[in-house]
Order: structure tokens, then C-alpha cells, then sequence
């Protein structure tokens, strides 16, 4: 028999954390687990940094240079188990990270996705965020078909380094999309979600170091890219057979992400704006009209001007809302918590991660 589940991370340059990384996943107190680190090109000497820690349930593969999500489809090809889970080579877990993640397995046998909580650490500047999540229902674990019903929240639960899913999901789906500049999980991630039920744990049991410099780097010298997991959620409305709910939620979710790429655009002052604003097509009636008003808008204010004013009617409407209708029950959503880094400590490692606090309503509401 094959381990019980498998461990792929993508590796390049990151020869300085790759030790770190696979030094948390032997400490796991789950150990029936293998590891396939998959080398993409690196020119720092992080492969055979990956192949001195001495552990046999640990497999470099290396090929040429040809991005994250080739590396991740390659680790998915070369994996034995069923089941598999990602972690970034600047990145690591609690201990207990995959035990909560062969618990979900057991207990939701049918879901497509499983997330644990993740800690955004900035160890330069001293803080770290924690993100849990709302859940249907009580406690800390839970399964949900509502993973596009808050929008604005959605988009960020799963990480490359919180989540793991079931190989036979991507047999359905498809793999991680090659090419992409960014956001390639993501786009894998909601097209799983739009098929499955989502498992979460909400503790805090993976930590996203956001302050390494190859990281922080490579997103300063790309232009900003156009989601790919819009255009795959329009063609997962289009080929219809979603239940009524879902597929509106599906909707208003693109519409969401649609108009927040337009913003971005507008605040990063990229040439392209002015046509996405021109062109970008809306599926609900209140992104239909906003995008109307932003192509008038447009003809006659710069679109940083516009990115400017979208703030100020959206917070009044959130503040009426609130005060006729009371907070909206979410049913599921990010819950974010930040703090100051002990001054003891370079960093919270992740050993010993504190558990979010529980909450039962979302920060954020559009």
C-alpha cells in the first residue's frame, strides 16, 4: 500500500526556507505521508538542499523552468496517494496540520477540497494575520456547499499551502492552468467548489510567509494579470446543470472578482483599464449597473479618480443596510485577525500557532 496521503511542493529559488519548509512536514504528528518536491529550475542550489534533509519518504523530481503550476501538476502526476496537499517552498505547517486534514477526509468522505486555517505572517514588520472562517453551524470543523455565498470572501480561504484535494477531483475539474502568471490556484480552487462540497478546519495550522523577497518580488514586476478564474467560473455558467442557488451565487461571485480586477486596474494606472471598464460583461443587475456608470463615468474622470469615488457609495449603502436590516447571516467567510508579533520572538513559528478566536459573523460585507 501507497502512504495516505501525499505532499507536493513546488520548488524554485527558494534555497534559503525550502530546509525550513520540509522540516515542518517531518514533524507532523501525522506520519504516514510522502513528500515529492518538485525542483522547477532552480538556480540557487534549493533541489539539493530539499535532497540533504534525510528522510526516505522525501522524492526530488526536477525538470526545466516552467512555473508554479506546472510544478504542482507534475507533483500530482509522481504522487501515490489518493489524496494530496500543497505547501509552498517558502512556507510551513503546525505539526498538526495533516492530521486535521486526514480527519476532514474521514469524516467528509465526498468533498472535493480541504482547508485549514492560515496565519499571513510579515516577520520584518512584526504582525501577523490569522484567517479562519465562518462555518454553517457550530465548532471549528464543517463542510459547506456555500462557498461562493460571500463573494468577497471567497476568493481567499483556500491557499497553496493550506488546502489539500482528492486526485480524482482534477481528473474531473482539470489540473492547475498552465501559463498563468498568477492566480493558478485559485482558478483550481473554484472550479472544485463549484462542483463539491468545500471541508474546513478553521484552525490556524499553516503559516504564508508574505515578506520573502523572491515572493514579494516577483508580484512587483507583474503587470496585473487578468484572473483566469473568471474566465473558467463563466464557463462552468455557461455549460449550465447547476442547481438554481449555486449557479446565482456562481454569478454574483464572477461579478464580484470581475469588477475587482477593474478597480485594481484603475489603482495600479494600467493602460488596459480604460478597455476592461469598456468591455467587462456583468451577470447581475447591480454590477451591470455600476459597470454602466463606470463607462460613463470614464469618459470623463481618470480611472484612479473612479477606484477613489467607488468607496464612497458602497460604504454608505453598507451602513444603510446595516441599519435597516441588521448584519447579513453569512454562511460562509473569512474571519480576520490581526496582531502584533511577540518583541521576544523573530517570528511565530509554526509550532506552536495560536488558534483564531471563534466567531460567528464575517468582517466584510460588499
Amino acid at each position: 500500500m501507497g502512504p495516505a496521503i501525499s505532499v507536493v511542493i513546488p520548488l524554485w529559488n527558494k534555497a534559503t526556507t525550502v530546509r525550513r519548509c520540509l522540516e515542518s512536514v517531518v514533524r507532523q504528528t501525522f506520519q504516514d505521508f510522502e513528500v515529492v518536491v518538485v525542483d522547477d529550475g532552480s538556480t540557487d542550489g534549493g533541489g539539493d538542499i530539499a535532497r540533504q534533509v534525510m528522510d526516505p519518504r522525501i522524492r526530488v523530481v526536477s525538470q526545466p523552468n516552467r512555473g508554479a503550476a506546472a510544478a504542482r501538476n507534475r507533483g500530482l502526476e509522481e504522487s501515490q496517494a489518493r489524496c494530496v496537499a500543497f505547501l509552498d517552498g517558502d512556507d510551513e505547517w503546525a505539526p498538526q496540520f495533516l492530521a486535521a486534514i486526514m480527519g476532514l477526509i474521514e469524516r467528509f468522505p465526498r468533498a472535493g477540497m480541504y482547508v485549514t486555517g492560515l496565519r499571513h505572517s510579515w516577520e520584518k514588520e512584526g504582525y501577523y494575520e490569522d484567517i479562519s472562517f465562518v462555518l454553517p453551524g457550530e465548532g471549528d470543523i464543517g463542510q459547506t456547499d456555500e462557498y461562493f455565498a460571500a463573494p468577497w470572501e471567497a476568493h481567499g480561504m483556500a491557499s497553496g499551502s493550506s488546502t489539500a484535494i482528492r486526485k480524482e477531483v482534477v481528473d474531473v475539474v482539470g489540473a492547475f492552468p498552465v501559463g498563468e502568471p498568477m492566480g493558478q490556484e485559485v482558478d483550481l480552487w473554484v472550479r472544485i467548489a463549484a462542483r463539491y462540497p468545500v471541508a474546513f478546519d478553521r484552525r490556524i495550522l499553516a503559516i504564508y510567509h508574505r515578506d520573502e523577497g523572491q515572493r514579494e518580488g516577483r508580484r512587483a514586476s507583474l503587470k496585473w494579470p487578468y484572473p483566469p478564474a473568471i474566465r473558467s467560473l463563466r464557463k462552468v455558467v455557461e455549460a449550465g446543470g447547476l442547481p438554481p442557488d449555486k449557479l446565482a451565487q456562481i454569478k454574483r461571485f464572477v461579478d464580484y472578482r470581475a469588477m475587482e480586477n477593474v478597480y485594481w486596474q484603475a489603482w495600479l494606472k494600467l493602460p488596459s483599464t480604460r478597455q476592461v471598464i469598456l468591455e467587462e460583461p456583468y451577470y447581475t443587475w447591480r454590477y451591470r449597473l455600476e459597470g454602466a456608470l463606470l463607462r460613463w463615468g470614464v469618459r470623463i474622470l481618470s480611472p484612479k479618480m473612479l477606484y477613489r469615488l467607488r468607496w464612497i457609495p458602497v460604504a454608505a449603502v453598507r451602513k444603510l443596510k446595516r441599519l435597516f436590516f441588521g448584519s447579513p447571516d453569512v454562511v460562509v467567510g473569512r474571519v480576520f485577525v490581526r496582531r502584533r508579533m511577540p518583541a521576544t520572538t523573530e517570528s511565530q513559528g509554526a509550532g506552536s500557532p495560536e488558534l483564531a478566536p471563534h466567531m460567528t459573523s464575517s468582517a466584510h460585507d460588499p
